[in-house]
């Protein structure tokens, strides 16, 4: 990597030089205070997916489809009709997710320094690059 993945100029959420995520040749970091920061950044461009961060994974319901709700002959209209919106609302979220996934690997690697970014290629080259092609999802 180089340092070509800075951006250029401020953009929204990105943290200041200063609280990207840094590694020193003696192994100090910021890494406690770092996710708790990227927390926040995330939160605010990518709202509820920043969750992912706390929750340190992809909840399923993201990933995978809604197992087929229960049919129900004698359902009202009203019935129906709540079942076709939370049906909706879920594969909204599915939608966005797969749309937001790509943008926030980006978004996750301009919040590191370099120094961050070479130490996790160097020891978990593998998963850095399935993270990478695989937008992690």
């Amino acid at each position: 990597m180089s340092s070509s993945l800075t951006p250029a100029a401020p953009t929204p959420g990105i943290l200041p030089a200063a609280l990207r995520l840094s590694w020193d040749a003696s192994g100090i970091n910021n890494l406690v205070t770092w996710i708790e920061k990227l927390g926040f950044a995330l939160l605010s461009v990518f709202g509820i997916y920043a969750d992912i961060i706390k929750l340190e994974n992809v909840p399923v319901a993201w990933i995978e489809d809604m197992a087929a709700p229960e049919v129900i002959p004698a359902a009202g209209s009203f019935a129906l009709e709540l079942q076709k919106l939370q049906m909706k609302a879920y594969y909204d979220i599915k939608r966005d997710w797969l749309l937001a996934a790509p943008k926030m690997v980006a978004f996750i690697i301009y919040c590191c320094n370099e120094s961050s970014i070479l130490r996790v290629e160097a020891q978990h080259a593998a998963a850095f690059k399935l993270a990478i092609d695989d937008k992690d999802r």
